[in-house]
């Protein structure tokens, strides 16, 4: 899933919710963030291989840090289409 529009998306603290709101015949879906994407080293790879340079590998890893996204689960399912609005609530002990 991409999303856009969201502030250091990849530095979400954890247990952050991304909820869908209902809209229509949709249900609310609400996604819970664990923790950072962390950079691909086979991505990274592939490139150093396609360059045909080694350093690439360590290079993109380190490059990629902070703008690989985010892992979680799912809290409450929903159906969830393109161009739907995402609200992002903080974890609940940061938001007293």
């Amino acid at each position: 899933m991409a999303l856009s529009g969201i502030s250091n998306f990849s530095q979400l603290p954890p247990t952050s919710r991304l909820v869908f709101p209902s809209s229509g015949k949709n249900t609310q879906a609400i996604l819970t963030v664990w923790e950072e994407n962390g950079p691909c080293g086979t991505a990274g790879k592939r490139l150093a291989d396609h360059r045909e340079n080694p350093d690439l590998t360590r290079e993109f890893r380190a490059k990629a840090k902070g703008k690989r996204g985010v892992m979680g689960f799912v809290l409450s399912n929903g159906l969830v289409s393109l161009g739907d609005e995402v609200l992002v609530y903080p974890p609940a002990h940061l938001s007293a």
